[in-house]
């Protein structure tokens, strides 16, 4: 096996411009959550906490009453956890709505990976820590993999209207 691949530890596959433009894009024109919605199904997609705090109560702020415009919805959320003027810069990156499902798409990717790297670091532990056999290993590891895949293929169906 070769060591040519770097020892240094990595930072997990992010994109902070892409979550503050899927929030700006929430914040300034609500209506299009429920595109980004079928994308993002959550807050535990976003890498940064306290942006899926924020996506999470925008959802449910949407969901109890839907907002006229973005006053509306920057004042529903002010402050639960971010101020008044953090919230118009986030909403200061906000882009057209087909821009911003673009970017939402660029969210759940880097999901995805962070999920893979997570299953590959769990794989990597079970075949150095395991007493089981190669084979056992090896269908833990094939199981991960294949619930991966198959999340993704049912999202991909989801996202279609399937």
């Amino acid at each position: 096996m070769s060591s040519a691949r770097s020892s240094a530890v990595k930072s997990p596959p992010y994109s902070v411009a892409s979550e503050k433009i899927v929030l700006g894009s929430v914040l300034t024109e609500p209506s299009v959550l429920r595109e980004i919605k079928s994308i993002l199904a959550d807050g535990r997609v976003f890498f940064r906490p306290e942006h899926g705090r924020l996506y999470n109560l925008l959802i449910e702020v949407c969901q109890k009453q839907p907002p006229v415009d973005s006053e509306h919805i920057i004042s529903a959320v002010v402050g639960k956890p971010f101020t008044e003027d953090q919230l118009h810069e986030i909403a200061a990156s906000a882009v057209d709505s087909q821009h911003a499902v673009d970017q939402a798409q660029v969210v759940a990717e880097k999901f995805r990976m962070r999920a893979l790297i997570d299953a590959l670091s769990d794989i990597l532990h079970d075949a150095y820590h395991s007493d089981d056999g190669f084979q056992a290993i090896v269908d833990r590891a094939r199981n991960r993999l294949d619930q991966l895949s198959a999340h993704r293929a049912k999202k991909a169906l989801k996202g279609r209207g399937k």
